[in-house]
Protein backbone atom coordinates (compact mmCIF):
# COMPACT_ATOMS: atom_id res chain seq x y z
CA UNK A 1 0.00 0.00 0.00
CA UNK A 2 2.48 2.38 0.93
CA UNK A 3 4.51 1.45 -2.09
CA UNK A 4 2.20 2.86 -4.47
CA UNK A 5 1.71 6.10 -2.76
CA UNK A 6 -0.58 8.75 -2.98
CA UNK A 7 -0.66 8.47 -6.76
CA UNK A 8 -1.26 4.83 -7.08
CA UNK A 9 -4.58 5.05 -4.33
CA UNK A 10 -5.53 8.09 -6.54
CA UNK A 11 -5.30 5.80 -10.03
CA UNK A 12 -7.38 3.09 -7.94
CA UNK A 13 -10.30 5.31 -6.58
CA UNK A 14 -10.92 7.21 -10.19
CA UNK A 15 -8.55 7.87 -13.22
CA UNK A 16 -10.94 9.80 -14.15
CA UNK A 17 -11.03 12.61 -11.72
CA UNK A 18 -7.67 12.53 -11.76
CA UNK A 19 -7.39 13.22 -15.53
CA UNK A 20 -9.88 16.15 -15.03
CA UNK A 21 -7.95 18.25 -12.14
CA UNK A 22 -4.37 17.39 -14.28
CA UNK A 23 -6.18 19.04 -17.10
CA UNK A 24 -7.68 22.17 -14.85
CA UNK A 25 -4.32 22.78 -13.24
CA UNK A 26 -2.96 22.77 -17.23
CA UNK A 27 -4.80 25.57 -18.19
CA UNK A 28 -4.42 27.44 -15.04
CA UNK A 29 -0.39 27.29 -15.56
CA UNK A 30 -1.27 28.15 -19.04
CA UNK A 31 -3.56 31.47 -17.82
CA UNK A 32 -0.80 32.38 -15.24
CA UNK A 33 1.93 32.32 -18.20
CA UNK A 34 -0.40 34.59 -20.31
CA UNK A 35 -0.70 37.21 -17.86
CA UNK A 36 2.69 37.06 -17.09
CA UNK A 37 3.89 37.81 -20.37
CA UNK A 38 1.15 40.36 -20.68
CA UNK A 39 2.37 42.53 -17.96
CA UNK A 40 6.10 42.04 -19.00
CA UNK A 41 4.64 43.69 -22.66
CA UNK A 42 3.45 46.52 -20.62
CA UNK A 43 6.15 47.63 -18.67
Amino acid sequence: MRRLGRSGLLVAHGGARCRLRLRLRLRLRLRLRLRLRLRLRLR
